[in-house]
């Protein structure tokens, strides 16, 4: 989701986590599972999190670009090619 804020643009970000498990494992059995896949996140999560610098780096720049044609930049990034119409979930 993306909004106005005083002095620029902020950017929020969620995901719901499921760990998938069976119907009559034991409590002991869907916590060691949820551990599991909480280690395996870690490290998608710090590569994801990588990719959304690099992301913002060129939010940044693009800003700038948008600031110097007195174009409003969160409303431009909102609307295609940068929102919904360009194949995303959420709104860039």
């Amino acid at each position: 989701m993306l909004a106005s804020v005083e002095g620029g643009c902020e950017m929020t970000f969620s995901q719901e986590i499921v760990v998938p498990h069976e119907n009559g494992w034991t409590t002991e059995a869907v916590e060691k599972a949820e551990r599991e896949y909480y280690e395996g996140l870690e490290h998608g999560g710090s590569r994801m999190l990588a990719g959304l610098q690099q992301s913002a780096n060129i939010l940044r720049s693009v800003a700038v670009y948008l600031e110097k044609k007195k174009k409003p930049v969160c409303e431009t990034l909102a609307t295609p090619p940068f929102g919904r119409q360009a194949g995303m979930d959420t709104v860039l």
